[in-house]
């Protein structure tokens, strides 16, 4: 559930940023003609706020581990997300240039999808043991 509360989030903050871009770009000379002093945009605010609602998220559900794999998982996590960081530096600049302030709809696509994946492929593991969970585990592979 805590996944899937985390990714939700992501999601939907995802989709308020993917919303807030284009209407950002497309007020901004209206806000630069009727505040000229530089006042800010009500909608770049929004966007702020939501990649801080993204980041707040993304911290509450799927980076938890129990104790005794954290170590273990952690570094995997940390490798793949290293990866990953890399992959979208490396390719990002192309896709903003093709389909611009639409960007991030293809992440708000990856997160439908893990939020799927979550739902069906995952286990619920809160109030059981370690023991519970690897025999519910072991069972729904065979």
């Amino acid at each position: 559930m805590l996944l899937l509360v985390g990714y939700g989030g992501m999601a939907v903050f995802t989709t308020l940023l993917t919303i807030f871009m284009p209407q950002t770009k497309a007020t901004e000379n209206a806000v630069e003609v009727s505040d000229p002093d530089g006042g800010m945009n009500a909608l770049a605010i929004g966007s702020v706020v939501s990649l801080l609602g993204y980041t707040a998220f993304y911290a509450v559900g799927p980076e938890m581990f129990a104790t005794a794999p954290r170590a273990a998982a952690t570094s995997v996590l940390t490798g793949v997300n290293r990866f990953g960081s890399l992959f979208i530096a490396l390719t990002f600049p192309y896709i903003q240039t093709s389909i611009e302030e639409y960007t991030f709809i293809i992440f708000v696509a990856f997160l439908a999808l893990i939020i799927l994946f979550t739902q069906v492929f995952l286990i619920e593991t809160k109030g059981k043991t370690t023991e519970e969970i690897q025999r519910e585990l072991r069972r729904k592979m065979t």
